[in-house]
């Protein structure tokens, strides 16, 4: 082994589509994003959704509501409030001072009777009626085009004079109060906006990770149903149901907040892409089992689910993190440095148990890909990994049964130019920073691979961060995240320090949001022309397309690889895959159906010094069907179909 080089990566798979990669086209199936929702993105059809709780008539009081989280008074309701930081201090942040397009008419309606005020911002009402046959009143509200002034973007609503029904008293309220956005029937039932999904899938990403939609983080001693105290639990009924008035906090509907589970599911069934779940720390048992049932029996077959305990339960500015902390003081839990690790591998190995049960035998490492996540620093974060895993197999399994992947949040930020420097010298940051971070995302990808672990290391979040809060700078700071160069530090970060260091799935944090001193995060800041920025070019130039069906061949072998045998083919209940390698190589092996979906998970992630291989996938649960083998070494790749006859 004279040239050895930095790592070569070799995945071999059993899939539909796949063909040689261009350079920069070598990460397919690899990238994916947060996504959440709020006004600024547009989210749901119906506005209702991201409203804050009905308030009294004065404003002062949250006013009477029944169980769903409507009104039994007169009342007002702040529908949406999307401003750009920090215009309600007459300083916008963006020094573009730029703002999504929320011009059209909004169709109205609720079951009851009252008189519409508006109270806040800038749009009109017109065409009140009442249908006393249905019972139902209907209006329109007219926003125009995007203007200054700190009331665009902003709707608060008054309602007076209510009757829930005919039979009622004046000053009882209404139910099912919808504010559908322009180009929607008022009575559709379409739950996701065209333009949010027109938004995800203007990139080819592989999974979607649900962590903000689910409202999974509070601040530390915030007061938070979603993170009680503990030994306080969440338990299913607490969970927020389809039909209610909004899935805002709001704690007469119910203890838990953020996008019901079923809009997750409704999302991912949409625009064909793996889900990355967070389940709450404080989640009972039962609430873990019924959430496995929920998407057992509502997600596409074809989808596969990864599921976090929480998010960031090693960060105490997280509630989370003290519960976590509390239960384990309270079991006799360990940790490193002070930190809950035993507590946290221990739940995250329950919810591997549940998961199994309710997927049966064989779903785990397969469909279900249950993640360790922690954080990427200064401080030893792959000993806190080690820690973890030695819980599980001593206490559980082999962790490498239960445990998909170790994940980590490997951001790249500006320093000291964050504060002061001109967006060149921001640039120039970024470049150092995702280059110093080479060594420790080396080091924790030899954690997992010490445990064989099928995944890998993944991220659950990462890209740049120019956040904190302080608005010094922000206007560089803000055109440096929009600027061109920023495509080219992202495919850097990834192509040259994430991939070749053994790196496997990337997780962006978020698809879409506004830019401002708290951060910009979002790939793109504009819902309905995702390429006002350079991110989601970046991000696509990493994909690419989705490759082409190519004839395996010799000339087509990646560098130092030889495939010795795909057979018996075709095969029953074993599948053999030989080949030969002239280098130190990382071997993977997947069985993926005709559609794309991953049948079966990795059996086999390993490094391979020289020489030949024989590896054995066992199948004796997988139907009857075709599959392909498709084997990449250096970013080239070759695919042999398989036959599974029973």
């Amino acid at each position: 082994m004279k040239i050895l080089r930095a790592v070569t990566t070799l995945t071999i798979c059993l899939v539909l589509l796949y063909a040689s990669y261009a350079c920069a086209q070598q990460y397919y199936g690899k990238i994916g994003t947060g996504v959440s929702m709020n006004q600024w993105t547009k989210t749901f059809v119906d506005l209702m959704k991201l409203s804050r709780p009905f308030q009294n008539l004065d404003g002062d009081a949250q006013a009477e509501m029944d169980s769903l989280g409507y009104p039994l008074e007169d009342c007002r309701i702040l529908v949406s409030e999307s401003w750009p930081v920090a215009e309600w201090q007459n300083d916008i942040d963006d020094p573009e001072e730029f703002r999504p397009d929320f011009s059209g008419i909004y169709h109205c309606s609720f079951v009851g009777q009252g008189d519409v005020r508006r109270v806040w911002g800038d749009f009109t009402l017109q065409n009140l009626e009442y249908d006393a046959e249905q019972n139902r009143t209907t209006y329109e509200l007219v926003i125009g085009e995007p203007r200054g002034g700190n009331a665009y973007g902003f709707i608060q609503l008054e309602f007076s004079n209510t009757r829930r029904t005919r039979d009622h008293e004046l000053n009882t309220g209404f139910t099912d109060l919808r504010v559908i956005r322009p180009g929607y029937d008022l009575d559709t039932e379409q739950i996701i906006t065209n333009e949010y999904i027109t938004c995800i899938n203007s990139a080819e990403f592989s999974t979607l990770r649900f962590m903000g939609w689910t409202h999974t983080n509070n601040g530390a001693g915030e007061n938070d149903p979603n993170n009680p105290d503990y030994p306080e639990q969440l338990n299913w009924e607490d969970r927020r149901q389809l039909n209610a008035a909004t899935y805002q906090r709001n704690n007469v509907i119910s203890a838990e907040h953020g996008g019901p589970w079923e809009t997750v599911i409704e999302v991912a069934n949409i625009v064909d892409k793996d889900v990355w779940i967070n389940v709450p720390v404080t989640a009972s048992e039962d609430y873990i089992r019924e959430l496995a049932s929920l998407f057992n029996e509502n997600l596409r077959d074809d989808l596969n689910i990864y599921v976090e305990l929480s998010n960031e339960v090693w960060n105490r500015g997280f509630k989370q993190a003290q519960w976590c902390i509390d239960y384990g003081e309270d079991n006799g839990l360990g940790g490193f440095n002070g930190y809950a690790d035993e507590a946290y591998a221990h739940l995250t190995a329950n919810i591997a148990l549940i998961f199994e049960d309710v997927f049966g035998e064989g779903s785990l490492n397969n469909r279900i890909k249950v993640m360790n996540c922690w954080q990427i620093g200064a401080w030893q974060p792959d000993e806190h990994f080690i820690n973890q895993l030695d819980y599980v197999r001593s206490n559980f399994r082999e962790p490498n049964t239960m445990i998909y992947g170790i994940a980590v949040a490997p951001y790249f930020g500006a320093g000291g130019a964050l504060l002061n420097g001109s967006v060149e010298e921001i640039h120039d940051e970024m470049w150092v920073s995702s280059d110093n971070s080479r060594d420790r995302r080396r080091n924790i990808s030899r954690v997992a691979i010490d445990f064989e672990l099928p995944g890998g290391l993944m991220t659950y979040e990462g890209g740049s961060d120019t956040g904190g809060g302080n608005p010094q700078n922000i206007a560089n700071r803000i055109l440096a995240e929009r600027d061109s160069t920023m495509r080219d530090i992202m495919i850097h970060d990834l192509r040259d320090n994430w991939f070749p260091l053994g790196g496997e799935l990337f997780m962006y944090l978020e698809m879409a949001g506004s830019y401002s001193r708290y951060g910009s995060w979002g790939l793109t800041d504009d819902i309905d022309n995702p390429d006002r920025n350079f991110k989601f070019d970046a991000v696509r130039k990493l994909i690419g397309d989705a490759p082409e069906n190519i004839v395996p061949s010799e000339e087509n072998y990646p560098y130092g690889f030889v495939l010795l045998g795909v057979f018996p083919n075709p095969f029953n209940s074993e599948l053999k895959v030989e080949f030969r390698v002239d280098s130190y190589s990382k071997v993977r092996i997947d069985l993926i159906d005709v559609r794309g979906g991953i049948v079966l998970g990795s059996q086999h992630t390993d490094y391979y010094l020289p020489g030949v291989k024989l590896l054995s996938l066992q199948l004796n649960q997988i139907p009857s069907g075709i599959y392909y083998t498709r084997i990449t070494v250096d970013n080239k790749t070759i695919v042999v179909p398989a036959c599974l006859c029973r």
